[in-house]
């Protein structure tokens, strides 16, 4: 196979960024409240968080949103594979699940976490995702970009994570 079959580089998709919006009052001397979700959940009892997208390129772009999924073992916080789910996943809703964005150009969205009555006193762990896709190029190849914010999400009496 020729050389420049493997040199095919990818159409840029720009950039995209998410970050919290607003954090809940409880949480205003929280020094991570404002880089993670970290807010206590009370099973059968709804919380919202406003977030934000926001588009540092100079090209207009579209944006997925959606939760994915996260483990935390041996300390380490883990990502799941693409849009796999668990019980904290199933629990997110988005306002928003795909939102065009301009150049230079944010807008705000709100992550809805609905923890059923029966839900179990546990840590739970996600991520809510913002990617963009360019268009594949000659070779079949699609980049894709994603950035996240971490959830750690204590239920019940579960012990939050320090």
């Amino acid at each position: 196979m020729p050389m420049g079959a493997y040199a095919a580089e990818p159409t840029a998709v720009g950039s995209v960024g998410i970050r919290i919006a607003q954090i809940p009052a409880a949480l205003a001397n929280e020094p991570f409240a404002g880089s993670y979700v970290i807010s206590r959940l009370q099973p059968g009892v709804a919380f919202a968080q406003r977030l934000e997208v926001f588009n540092t390129s100079t090209q207009e772009i579209k944006v997925s949103i959606y939760p994915g999924l996260a483990t935390f073992r041996d300390s380490k916080f883990a990502i799941g594979n693409g849009r796999d789910g668990n019980d904290l996943t199933s629990w997110t809703k988005l306002s928003s699940e795909t939102i065009n964005l301009k150049p230079g150009k944010n807008e705000y969205f709100t992550m809805t976490i609905s923890p059923p009555a029966d839900a179990l006193s546990l840590q739970q762990f996600g991520v809510i995702w913002a990617e963009v896709q360019g268009a594949p190029n000659a070779a079949g190849i699609t980049a894709v970009s994603r950035v996240g914010i971490r959830m750690y999400i204590p239920v019940g009496n579960a012990p939050a994570i320090t």
